[in-house]
């Protein structure tokens, strides 16, 4: 669901603070690797994750949202499908966790529960890209099924892990160091849970991109110091596996951001544009079009192509 500006700073640093004890630096591939069969023109996308993927935008965003309406909100999958020919099954969810995504009924943000965990989560209220087998099927049982019944699938985007965070900061669970460390290695470990599943259990075989995080504000070094940490604990987890790679939206917002007015993302553009809020803030923490065009190229730029 939407989250609030003055909260955004927060989201990735805790998760990335803890990860610094976990992980060392991860080099992200510039490029695609020899390995999977290359998509093309009709091979089918399953893109899988939280609100990113999901092309949320926050009900006071310029350019109101109509949440009955999810064709309205176009994120980096529908790029990438457009720009390489692929046939989209869209089934994120806005305010899913790495643990929701894995049960529906686990720690959740939004997507089938509230932000508190109370029920009428964002799937309960409006309809999302994809329709679920039920309101208990989760993100990954989802996946399973949709990758058994079409295994010529050749590509798969997964982005989730940041309202772990979130969660975990609104509850103040997340203020010592080792609560931190507690938290990352919690990501990582169910992370490492949905690739098993996803590639080891279910068998696929094709392209699985990990679309990493960019910074929710660049101007800040410390924030984005602790974003990259966060990256890293994904890229090793990923390298556990052969068809896995990184997309590095992170890269491509700092790169962006250079010639903005202090190095800032919002005022880059990148972020999702609020009406008036009673705070500091013009910028949400989801992207805005130029922002979703930016991850699609990070996608596209490590998928290998027939």
């Amino acid at each position: 669901m939407a989250m609030r500006p003055k909260v955004k700073l927060g989201v990735l640093a805790a998760v990335g603070a803890a990860a610094v004890a976990l992980t060392t630096a991860v080099a992200v591939p510039s490029e695609a690797a020899s390995g999977p069969a290359p998509v093309s023109a009709g091979s089918r996308y399953l893109a899988l994750g939280d609100s990113i993927p999901f092309g949320y935008r926050e009900s006071n965003a310029v350019n109101a949202p109509n949440y009955a309406k999810p064709g309205t909100m176009v994120g980096y999958p529908f790029l990438v499908a457009h720009d390489l020919g692929l046939r989209l099954t869209n089934a994120s969810c806005p305010g899913e966790t790495a643990a929701s995504f894995i049960k529906a009924g686990n720690i959740d943000h939004g997507c089938s529960a509230q932000g508190d965990g109370t029920p009428g989560g964002y799937r309960t209220l409006f309809p999302l890209h994809t329709t679920y087998a039920s309101s208990t099927q989760s993100q990954l049982q989802y996946a399973r099924a949709f990758l058994k019944k079409y295994p010529g699938t050749r590509l798969v985007t997964l982005q989730i892990g940041a309202n772990d965070g979130l969660r975990c900061i609104e509850n103040g669970n997340c203020n010592t160091p080792a609560q931190q460390a507690t938290l990352a290695q919690r990501v990582i470990n169910r992370l490492t849970t949905i690739l098993n599943s996803i590639i080891k259990q279910g068998g696929y075989k094709g392209q699985l991109v990990l679309v990493n995080y960019y910074s929710v504000n660049s101007a800040s070094a410390q924030v984005t110091g602790q974003s990259q940490l966060l990256n890293n604990a994904e890229a090793s987890v990923a390298r556990n596996y052969s068809n896995v790679t990184i997309a590095d939206a992170f890269s491509r917002f700092a790169n962006a951001s250079k010639n903005a007015a202090g190095n800032d993302t919002c005022t880059a553009g990148l972020e999702t544009f609020l009406t008036a809020t009673g705070s500091n803030e013009n910028c949400g923490i989801h992207p805005s079009l130029a922002g979703h065009a930016l991850i699609a190229s990070a996608v596209e730029r490590v998928v290998r192509k027939s």
